[in-house]
């Protein structure tokens, strides 16, 4: 069993005035990895969600799910890079009341010329779909710990990324089923986790097309970009393809297929700063890091998007 998130000494460990907590390493995996770890932000006690006691069932209040960037292989861009964000949530006079828990999710990283210890203990190189799997991992561990059974995606760069290639099918479904109960595709079941909304600011969704974007004889960053995308993909550009949410087979986001993979899901927001160097639209401001380093505008979207769902 995991740590459960720290608290103050006092003789009741269950009273209000101790939280909310914040405990910011929790292991996900069996035998635990150090990059296969989440923190976890709760504004106040979570129900026990293994009780037979009615009037402890799971928190009805959508668990929040961030996904932090930095091309699947910096090693500086961690779970922690959702500090600004949360203290900007952790302030807002709604929005703790709105959310049952905040949870920040690592994954293994890809090798990295200047970083080798990126791939450290591991057999061989962290490659796609290994990131996907391990998001899948921390969303049924806390699923099966906390009692989560729905939430609210936000994801960055290739956080992004992978919370829409979870979506294009790319990877399993994200609702479910408990390993003990029968196949099911309802979001509502006690077994079930259910993705209600995707926040994806700047994310990647056509790797092709982003080298080529960056591709010139005489552009110092065409190599760079070359080495992201193989190091975490594979040389193979078939693999970069299959990789892409944006370029999946014909009728992959009908409603039909969608009700599959992600019943529940309501709303997909798409936010891009007009300043971004990586990722170009509009929306946000500042550049590609600016986003998640500020993390205001974050927490502005997140309120949008409950008061929305009507969270």
């Amino acid at each position: 069993m995991p740590p459960r998130p720290s608290s103050p000494p006092n003789t009741n460990t269950n009273t209000v005035s101790q939280y909310p907590t914040f405990t910011p390493s929790i292991p996900y995996t069996t035998p635990p990895h150090p990059l296969q770890t989440l923190s976890l932000w709760l504004p106040r006690p979570l129900p026990a969600s293994t009780s037979p006691d009615p009037s402890l069932a799971p928190d009805p209040r959508p668990f929040l799910i961030y996904l932090h960037g930095g091309a699947w292989r910096d090693p500086h861009q961690t779970r922690s890079t959702i500090a600004p964000t949360l203290s900007h949530l952790a302030s807002h006079p709604t929005l703790p009341s709105r959310l049952a828990a905040v949870a920040s999710l690592d994954y293994r990283l890809s090798p990295h010329p200047a970083y080798p210890s990126n791939n450290a203990g591991e057999d061989d190189a962290v490659r796609h779909p290994a990131h996907l799997n391990d998001v899948r991992a921390a969303l049924q561990f806390l699923r099966d710990e906390y009692g989560m059974r729905e939430w609210v995606g936000v994801g960055h760069s290739a956080g992004a990324t992978l919370l829409m290639q979870c979506v294009a099918g790319i990877a399993s479904p994200l609702t479910t089923p408990s390993p003990s109960s029968p196949p099911t595709t309802a979001p509502e079941t006690s077994t079930t986790t259910t993705l209600l909304t995707l926040i994806l600011l700047s994310g990647i969704y056509n790797l092709p097309q982003l080298l080529a974007s960056h591709s010139h004889p005489t552009s110092p960053h065409t190599s760079t970009y070359a080495s992201i995308i193989s190091s975490a993909f594979g040389p193979e550009k078939t693999l970069w393809r299959a990789a892409s949410p944006a370029l999946v087979a014909k009728g992959t986001y009908s409603d039909e297929a969608m009700a599959q993979r992600a019943p529940g899901l309501r709303r997909v927001v798409l936010g891009w700063s007009a300043g971004d160097e990586v990722v170009q639209v509009c929306d946000l401001t500042g550049s590609h890091d600016e986003v998640w380093q500020d993390g205001g505008q974050i927490v502005a979207l997140i309120g949008e998007v409950l008061g929305r769902l009507g969270a």
